[in-house]
């Protein structure tokens, strides 16, 4: 989702920030003692600009995300509800279809496996996915679905 992925970078200005600055002090001093640069050296300005840049990229977006956040906050309330429902479908059809005393063919039990470890894992990711979506807008968070683990537990 976008609002992670602009919540990670916010997270990240502040070391590429200190790195930066780093970068820039270390060119200064390597002019001081006349160094002399590559010719695809990028100017230590270049990339200050670049980095300003960014946090201009950033800032707007970020601003755009304030404006819209009702918005996004219901979405996401909503695609919870959806996933969950989705879980608990998925859950209630593998206690189901789990092959379980030889009752069908090896082939077929291989199958059924492989299908709900592929679904079970990609609704893991999709519920870690919206517990970092709802807290990136503030929302309550609750824990991951404990029931997918156990159950790719008991794949397993």
């Amino acid at each position: 989702l976008s609002v992670t992925f602009i919540q990670e970078m916010k997270n990240n200005l502040e070391p590429w920030s200190k790195i930066v600055i780093s970068l820039l002090d270390a060119e200064r001093l390597l002019k001081r003692q006349r160094h002399i640069f590559r010719s695809d050296w990028m100017e230590g300005s270049r990339l200050q600009g670049q980095y300003q840049h960014l946090e201009h990229i950033l800032s707007k977006r970020s601003q755009s995300m304030e404006e819209q956040m009702p918005l996004l906050q219901t979405r996401v309330i909503a695609e919870d509800k959806v996933a969950e429902q989705r879980t608990f479908d998925l859950l209630s059809n593998w206690d189901v279809e789990k092959p379980l005393r030889g009752s069908m063919s090896p082939d077929k039990a291989k199958e059924v496996l492989s299908k709900y470890e592929f679904n079970l894992k990609k609704a893991k990711v999709d519920d870690e996915n919206l517990i970092k979506a709802k807290d990136a807008l503030g929302l309550d968070t609750k824990l991951s679905n404990s029931d997918i683990s156990n159950c790719l537990d008991e794949m397993a």
